[in-house]
């Protein structure tokens, strides 16, 4: 099976990479498609390059375990299912002093300190969701910051576009004027202008809003893991706290 799949990988690479090398080697494609698109065409190129960086970073920083690392989880829930409160937060601390990258860490080194072993019915539970609720929002908006780039991006790239267009038109007419007759050799170079940077305007901005919309839900989905696993580890502290009677274990530094 393994043997299989290898030679099925190699077989897709070596011919992808003589299809890419045959269309490359061919000078007319990057003319026809590309180069006759005139100066504006420059400056889509740019967006397009700034869209691939910016999904690169996108695929890096919004990755599961930057979350909710599962190493730092178990810890935590051993220290929770302890009842020691104190302990995870200083775990949580570790975590952020190390230079390590975690939401889990930070949403939980504000909240834990907002449990209230007073009040034994609900240990401050309210409070502890408005801080999860609150640091959540902190997270989202600091990561929508690249997402709005992404978006100013889906919305440049049309405008580009429309531009070449006028260009090209603005070019075809002062050309009409000059020949007086609508000479098509001597317009194609115009109309090239006008229809690749529009083509090539409109290829980025799509593909810069389904990019968009497919980080936006992954860090939609990445926020709500690590609020449904806050809320599991207040469960098992909970749990523990409370047991079978009303106190079967009291909260380290809070006895």
């Amino acid at each position: 099976m393994f043997s299989r799949f290898l030679s099925s990988g190699l077989y897709f690479f070596f011919s992808a990479s003589l299809w890419a090398e045959e269309v490359l080697s061919k000078e007319s494609f990057l003319k026809k498609y590309v180069l006759d698109g005139g100066a504006t065409m420059f400056l889509i190129l740019v967006a397009v390059l700034v869209l691939l960086g910016l999904a690169t970073f996108q695929f890096l920083s919004l990755r599961q375990k930057l979350f909710v690392n599962p190493a730092l989880k178990s810890d935590l829930w051993d220290l929770l299912g302890q009842c020691r409160l104190h302990s995870a937060i200083g775990r949580c601390e570790e975590e952020l002093q190390d230079g390590k990258e975690s939401v889990l860490a930070q949403v939980l080194k504000m909240a834990l300190p907002k449990v209230d072993g007073t009040n034994i019915d609900t240990l401050g539970r309210a409070e502890l969701e408005e801080v999860v609720a609150n640091e959540l929002a902190i997270q989202q908006e600091k990561r929508m910051f690249w997402l709005r780039q992404i978006s100013l991006v889906a919305q440049t790239a049309p405008m580009l576009g429309l531009l070449g267009t006028v260009i090209g038109i603005v070019n075809a007419f002062a050309t009409l004027s000059v020949t007086g007759q609508a000479d098509p050799s001597q317009l194609s170079g115009d109309i090239s202008v006008a229809l690749l940077t529009t083509m090539w305007g409109l290829i980025t901005a799509i593909l810069a809003l389904l990019a968009y919309s497919f980080f936006n839900q992954r860090l939609n989905k990445c926020l709500h893991l690590v609020e449904n696993t806050v809320a599991e580890g207040f469960d098992l502290f909970e749990k523990q706290v409370k047991g079978e009677g009303l106190l079967a274990k009291v909260p380290e530094g809070m006895g």
